[in-house]
């Protein structure tokens, strides 16, 4: 048994998080019993769950709420029961670049991208990011060989050697890309996704099993005979995801996806690239694009930073720290500059303010828990604190 996916869903349960927990359990089903009656019972009270909520109208009941819980216990606890036996997914390279570069020579401006290298793994999720106009978009498009590269080496790993077309449109058959701004698209939402997988290979029976568990996966039940004006900026999103997700993919490439979303929308759609970044059965590589560096950075394994076309950092997200100097927290306290200054004269190296939020550094081997006493024993009010030593985000400001 996948005992990962069995621990998120108990864990999801014992929070009452029945979103999650209903998405879960219905991932569950799909790797490994998509055959079986316990994927059929998963699947409805997925789709119950959704269509329970009306949007803009009530919230899910309590007592409904309960309901629900108590079937995903007892169907969680029949799948238990089963114990099923899975080999953990390889991984593997998708996606490999070594020193990619791409010199633009305008009549006004000159930009050179790279050189970069960096690989896409299956289940991992690579953030790239940096300020608009240095290299973001670029990267995106020599990955899908829209554009041609003058150097380096662009290599694709995907299976793909049985299929009968020529090699480029095979890998970008094995790519998704979604745009910021989302194409309109015509009909319903439901002949979309059927529309989709169908050209994708996926037809028959096929082709209505896995846009069902998709349509239901992605909490779409509700909208699928919705047209492109009726539906929300954030379900747009949701619903270019489950129009690339009825194909598998290989590899996922999102191109700015939390530039409109709300704080929750955000967090579900980076909830569910982690999810399905990390099948069991289909792992697939993601690639996302954003400024939104603190979010990004919660679910990437790998984090680009781009500055003028070349890559300040590069590499595992968390051997940052290992490049920097300092310990470094952001702040927002009721207290000027040149009084937190005095405050904690002796143990910072320097404090610096921008918009209400205040950064502090200091030598590594102070312990934060020391500034930290300090200030909250101060008259000033602490309202925010984080730890940013370990995140790209300071690049901003290098």
């Amino acid at each position: 048994m996948e005992q990962n996916i069995i621990a998120e869903v108990a864990q999801y349960l014992k929070s009452n998080n029945i979103e999650n927990a209903s998405k879960r359990i219905l991932d569950l089903a799909w790797y490994y019993l998509r055959d079986a009656p316990e994927y059929d019972a998963a699947l409805l009270i997925r789709k119950e769950y959704n269509l329970s909520k009306t949007l803009g109208q009530k919230e899910v009941s309590s007592d409904e709420l309960e309901i629900v819980k108590a079937k995903l216990t007892g169907l969680l606890e029949v799948i238990v029961a089963l114990n099923i036996e899975t080999a953990p997914p390889k991984v593997e390279p998708l996606i490999v670049v070594n020193d990619l570069e791409k010199t633009f020579n305008h009549i006004s401006k000159k930009f050179k991208f790279g050189p970069v290298s960096i690989s896409i793994d299956k289940g991992e999720i690579v953030g790239v990011v940096g300020e608009n106009g240095n290299g973001k978009t670029t990267f995106l498009r020599l990955l899908q060989e829209e554009i041609s590269k003058d150097s380096g080496e662009l290599s694709h790993h995907y299976n793909i050697k049985e299929q009968a077309a020529p090699a480029t449109y095979k890998r970008k058959n094995r790519t998704a890309f979604i745009p910021q701004r989302i194409p309109k698209w015509r009909g319903t939402l439901m002949e979309n996704l059927i529309y989709f997988a169908s050209i994708h290979g996926y037809t028959g029976a096929l082709n209505t099993k896995i846009v069902e568990y998709v349509v239901h996966r992605m909490g779409l039940s509700a909208f699928v005979g919705l047209k492109w004006a009726q539906i929300s900026t954030g379900y747009k999103l949701r619903f270019e995801l489950a129009k690339m997700l009825v194909w598998e993919p290989d590899v996922l490439i999102f191109d700015e996806p939390l530039a409109n979303l709300d704080i929750q929308a955000t967090q579900n759609l980076l909830d569910d690239l982690k999810f399905f970044s990390q099948s069991t059965i289909h792992p697939i590589g993601i690639l996302l694009t954003s400024q939104q560096l603190h979010e990004v950075e919660q679910v990437s394994d790998k984090v680009l930073f781009l500055r003028n076309g070349k890559p300040i950092f590069c590499g595992n997200k968390n051997d940052f720290e290992e490049t920097r100097a300092q310990k470094v927290i952001e702040i927002s306290i009721d207290a000027r500059v040149e009084e937190l200054e005095a405050l904690l004269a002796g143990l910072v190296t320097t404090v610096s303010g921008m918009n209400k939020i205040t950064r502090i550094t200091f030598p590594k081997e102070v312990d934060v828990k020391q500034l930290l006493n300090k200030l909250i024993a101060s008259n000033f009010e602490l309202i925010y604190y984080r730890d940013i030593t370990n995140s790209t985000v300071q690049l901003f400001n290098d």
